[in-house]
């Protein structure tokens, strides 16, 4: 495993993936980055869109997120995600019916509607389908 390092990827409700990769690119706030075995140390900002990870020797899986933190160290590399999900995992009908949900709670302007908070959930409902229409 020369050429691999550890890919820890982790939300509130848990682990979701921990394992050893080859690779990883993910769509940064400043724009797409990549990682390799012996990457500098570094911190980034995720933005809500894709990370992709490579297995020696298999193919590329490709995750939907939600936004975080990533840390690149020497032992390896760990994101704390908003929200994530493996692409092939996404519930279509659920992402459609956040997508309404949000769009009917900016479309309505009530006063106890968090604007911040809706316009959030629904860049994530949108990067879902985007992301999950992609691959079906």
């Amino acid at each position: 495993m020369a050429g691999t390092y550890r890919l820890q990827i982790v939300t509130q409700a848990g682990v979701k993936f921990d394992d050893r990769v080859e690779s990883l690119r993910a769509s940064g706030v400043e724009g797409w980055f990549g990682v390799r075995r012996g990457h500098a140390p570094m911190i980034a900002e995720l933005a809500i869109g894709e990370v992709f990870t490579r297995k020696t020797g298999e193919a590329e899986r490709e995750f939907c997120c939600g936004g975080g933190i990533l840390e690149v160290t020497y032992e390896g590399v760990v994101i704390l995600a908003d929200s994530i999900e493996e692409v092939c995992d996404i519930d279509l009908e659920r992402a459609r019916a956040a997508e309404q949900r949000a769009r009917e709670r900016l479309r309505t302007h009530q006063p106890d509607v968090d604007i911040d908070r809706a316009e959030v959930a629904l860049a994530r409902a949108v990067n879902r389908l985007k992301v999950a229409g992609k691959v079906r």
